[in-house]
């Protein structure tokens, strides 16, 4: 394999038509990425990255504004699925939405291996054509036998990247943070091989929670103000 590696030289890199990353959702969200939404348990992690997936199916952001409409999914692995369609039911009621083609969802606990979840990421991503894919939570999909080691988190990545980088689908991995930061809970490996970080933290009220993506793109920070009702939300006017 070494003896067929080919440099470049500068004026062919420079005219090489690579694949672009497009913004799928306002400020927190772009194609052909690995992602991880961190947060505290309780920190409606899971309901914002769901208003999100929604919110991009329909083609509108927290803001009202339209956007380009995904196709994307939903992995359950530990919530009630009966609580899950009571809060789909609220943020189509919120979003003045009936019902979705572009929106997929089903429970899913596994412990499957790299190779074997990439396996399966890519037949679902290849089969509904999507755009970008939540899996809530990570754990309930990977097999992670050493949560600890860098190594092992860093490699555990490796063939769903493959899949990234094969369909430019954006797969999104919900974790906890570690109690004393907003680090990943595990090695550091996890947020290392990682293209995005999404960070997440709610005020003492409940009723704010403050939003930090870190990773290849420019970082950006937004306050969402959370509707306890309907567990939607809009951007906070404070």
């Amino acid at each position: 394999m070494s003896r067929d590696f080919k440099l470049n030289t500068l004026d062919e890199f420079l005219n090489k038509e690579f694949p672009k990353s497009e913004e799928l959702f306002t400020g927190l969200l772009h194609s052909s990425k690995l992602v991880l939404a961190v947060a505290k348990p309780k920190s409606y992690k899971s309901t914002l990255l769901r208003d999100i997936c929604i919110s991009m199916s329909i083609g509108i952001d927290f803001n009202g504004k339209k956007i380009k409409r995904r196709n994307t999914a939903y992995i359950i692995g530990e919530e009630d699925p009966a609580e899950v369609q009571s809060h789909i039911f609220q943020i189509l009621q919120n979003k003045k939405v009936e019902t979705l083609d572009n929106f997929f969802i089903e429970s899913f606990k596994g412990s499957l291996s790299p190779q074997e979840a990439a396996q399966f990421l890519k037949h679902i991503v290849t089969k509904y054509s999507l755009e970008c894919i939540v899996i809530d939570p990570m754990v309930n999909l990977l097999n992670i036998e050493d949560l600890d080691s860098y190594n092992s988190s860093y490699a555990l990545f490796e063939p769903i990247s493959e899949v990234i980088r094969e369909t430019q689908c954006s797969i999104v991995f919900i974790t906890h943070a570690n109690k004393s930061s907003d680090k990943a809970i595990g090695s550091i490996g996890f947020e290392a091989a990682a293209d995005s970080i999404i960070t997440i933290n709610k005020d003492k009220n409940n009723s704010i929670i403050k939003v930090k993506t870190d990773g290849r793109h420019a970082p950006t920070q937004m306050e969402l103000s959370v509707c306890s009702s309907t567990r939607t939300f809009t951007i906070s006017k404070k």
